[in-house]
């Protein structure tokens, strides 16, 4: 019987637990007996995680902060790290999966992980590294892929995965990987059948950790900080012309916004 641990760091968002579970479905799919468990560190408890074929191991939260630092409510950095560490290899110990899936950092949040890892590949563990098909802005990720979060990867890893396509995002030429990966496509669930609204247009706000603010373009610009359930002005069209038409949001800085109206720019 195959056993199987999937790592998500899950700072911000629920994407990455969210796409490990259904990679741990999928296992159990074509595996019935094998033990599957996920490894996270959200706070919340989604009810698609909770299934009973399906362990989790809840490690200590770690959410990203506005200004890119990591942070638990209930105890430093260092501390949250270390419990981590301790927690996966005796995860590693207990179960010891013959193979270990990481979603999108190497390592962790900040290198958690590998002991566990270093552990597990002294056991003949097979590791395989998981990244969605865009990572984040090209200058970015070349930053990110000269820190020690990268280093040895490719001595690590015995195979790297994209849930995409090169025709989407090619990640050697994009962003220098420095390993050689494997395309398999989107994680997604089926989506059942549904009649096209050729009128409908669906707009995705974000995930679970950055869809809160939303903008309303009309004869007044309102602004919703709950994911669209509720707008209001928030003050925010003292001075500015009625009737907006585009509204363009620094990617590198969502305070900087240009509003297109009826009075121009």
């Amino acid at each position: 019987m195959a056993s199987y641990l999937l790592f998500s760091h899950d700072g911000f968002g629920l994407g990455h637990v969210r796409r490990n579970t259904l990679l741990a479905r999928a296992i159990l799919a074509a595996e019935p007996e094998a033990e599957v468990q996920v490894a996270t560190g959200i706070a919340v408890e989604p009810t698609w995680l909770d299934d009973s074929r399906i362990g989790v191991l809840r490690l200590p939260p770690l959410v990203k902060a506005a200004d890119g630092s990591y942070r638990n409510a209930a105890m430093s950095f260092d501390d949250a790290i270390a419990k981590r560490a301790a927690l996966l290899v005796q995860a590693i110990d207990a179960a010891d999966p013959d193979v270990i899936v990481v979603d999108r950092h190497p390592y962790g949040t900040g290198g958690e992980l590998r002991p566990a890892l270093d552990a597990a590949r002294r056991r003949g563990t097979r590791l395989v590294l998981g990244l969605r098909d865009v990572l984040d802005e090209a200058s970015t990720v070349a930053i990110e892929l000269r820190g020690r979060g990268w280093h040895d990867v490719d001595e690590m890893f015995d195979e790297v995965l994209v849930y995409g396509d090169p025709a989407v995002c090619d990640h050697e030429a994009e962003y220098g990987l420095p390993v050689r990966p494997t395309y398999v496509g989107w994680v997604t669930e089926e989506a059942p059948q549904a009649v096209i609204d050729e009128k409908l247009l669906v707009v995705a706000a974000g995930g679970g950790g950055d869809g809160e603010k939303v903008f309303r373009l009309g004869v007044d610009l309102l602004r919703s900080v709950d994911a669209g359930k509720t707008f209001k002005p928030d003050g925010i069209n003292g001075g500015i012309h009625s009737d907006q038409h585009a509204l363009w949001i620094n990617p590198k800085d969502s305070r900087h916004m240009i509003l297109g109206t009826d009075g121009g720019f």
